[in-house]
């Protein structure tokens, strides 16, 4: 038997002990908007949040992509063991930047914004037989890899109401409603891994709704929260706490977890910003005698990512590739970049290009 869920409450019923966590996540939020701007370039650093978010919303789903190999794999072709699931997280990435482009220049979520996230999600990469940017046309169900739908855990609505659950959710979105916009953020998210209203992929696209949504709710400017590596710590927990709404109606203790979440992810993001202004002032200290200032500006491309190319910091730079190589045996004579352990596939003849990074940046953002 399949579950169709009831349309979204409105005016939830919270005990004072969930107001309290709620509150306490919103602190932490407004908190995290002034810790970002402490950052050189928060637009850069947001980079590296959003890939290894990627890197963790993937790895709940089965893939084995670590978050080093996917901050290498977002600045070259390198190679690695799983060359594949570190495509799918590449997918997960631009899917991510493009819901928040899109919200950036005014568009609000809708079915029709998800669709084209799942079109990017899924194209190229396994899982891309099942209809990318579609509405699902079969039944489909949570259960072990091994497991057929008579011993699934849980069955989504059947197809044909799959389009009215996703008008109610629509409804829901836009909206107003007197709940916080915490409490909306936890609602929405499991209305929609209720539906799941796709073929594959619904997982890494619910947990994206949950940063854009954020955003639509004027909760975080940019993108810093990420609730990915929370959720992977907790994810039998998390499983358990979506079914308990549906088996028992129990919104109270999913929005008393996802509060939770909300706010050790703010905790673990200031944590990050905080330890990357220190080390890059450390750096900068390092450098202060340096006669050009192109080994101190690279400092900021490695804010982005730790790891870096000949070619990827002459680009950022917008300098010779002769300087450029200069102001990276700078960063190398004092310690600041490294050889990496991973080696670029090589294109045709000659040498694969060299790839460096910087140890300590890595530490921060993986």
């Amino acid at each position: 038997m399949a579950f169709v869920p009831n349309p979204l409450p409105v005016g939830l019923a919270l005990t004072d002990d969930i107001h309290r966590l709620i509150a306490e996540a919103r602190a932490r939020l407004g908190e995290l908007k002034g810790i970002g701007s402490l950052c050189q370039n928060p637009a850069l650093f947001v980079r590296g949040l959003q890939t290894r978010e990627a890197a963790a919303s993937s790895r709940i789903e089965g893939t084995r992509t670590t978050n080093e190999e996917a901050l290498a794999s977002q600045v070259a072709a390198v190679d690695i063991p799983n060359e594949s699931d570190a495509r799918e997280v590449d997918n997960y990435v631009k899917a991510l930047r493009q819901g928040v482009g899109a919200l950036a220049q005014g568009r609000r979520i809708n079915v029709s914004l998800l669709n084209a996230l799942h079109q990017t999600l899924l194209t190229g990469v396994r899982g891309q037989q099942s209809q990318p940017g579609k509405i699902r046309e079969v039944q489909n169900y949570v259960a072990g890899s091994s497991d057929g739908i008579h011993e699934a855990r849980f069955i989504p609505p059947p197809p044909l109401k799959v389009g009215e659950c996703l008008d109610d959710l629509q409804r829901y979105i836009d909206t107003p409603s007197p709940d916080d916009p915490i409490v909306r953020a936890a609602l929405v998210h499991y209305q929609f891994e209720t539906i799941h209203p796709f073929e594959d992929g619904n997982g890494r696209i619910g947990r994206a709704l949950i940063a854009l949504q954020t955003i639509q709710e004027k909760l975080q400017d940019q993108p810093l929260l990420f609730i990915s590596s929370g959720i992977e710590a907790r994810k039998r927990e998390y499983c358990d706490r979506l079914l308990a709404v549906s088996m028992q109606g129990d919104y109270p203790a999913w929005v008393a977890f996802f509060a939770r979440a909300m706010i050790d992810a703010a905790e673990d993001t200031a944590s990050r910003i905080h330890r990357m202004v220190a080390t890059t002032r450390k750096f900068r200290e390092k450098l202060r005698t340096c006669t050009t200032p192109h080994p101190a500006n690279l400092l900021v491309k490695l804010e982005e990512y730790p790891f870096l190319t000949v070619k990827s910091a002459r680009e950022f730079l917008g300098i010779s590739g002769a300087a450029t190589a200069d102001a990276i045996a700078v960063l190398e004579k004092h310690k600041i970049l490294d050889r990496a352990k991973f080696k670029i596939r090589r294109e045709g003849r000659g040498r694969p290009p060299a790839l460096y990074y910087c140890e300590e940046i890595l530490n921060i953002l993986a």
